[in-house]
């Protein structure tokens, strides 16, 4: 009797691994940069006079909207390492990251 193998990375492993953690790392920092420029927005905001429309009712939603792509980026992360130890899941984290990523038009504000 024979024991099963377990599943061996393909040759093109190496680029796909790369490709998956720079656009986790892409995704991650893009979230960070975003956050910065909200809460600078915010610091600008609370020195403005209040109007009808004030920036702090909305800054959660802002706030939600601007960090939505970090578990995408750890989703992506976690995958290329999957892959590189050739995982059977593998391709799970793919998926739900970007299941999570379009999911994003729909969480998305539409402006003032």
């Amino acid at each position: 009797m024979t024991q099963a193998l377990p599943p061996r990375p393909s040759p093109q492993t190496p680029w796909l691994v790369l490709s998956l953690q720079s656009a986790g790392v892409f995704l991650a920092a893009f979230a960070v940069f975003r956050f910065g420029a909200l809460w600078g927005m915010r610091a600008t905001a609370e020195l403005q006079p209040h109007d009808t429309y004030s920036f702090q009712t909305t800054y959660i939603r802002y706030l939600v909207a601007v960090l939505w792509p970090l578990p995408a980026g750890l989703l992506l992360f976690l995958s290329a390492a999957a892959f590189r130890h050739g995982r059977k899941w593998r391709w799970a984290p793919v998926m739900v990251a970007a299941l999570w990523l379009a999911a994003y038009v729909v969480i998305r504000p539409s402006g003032p």
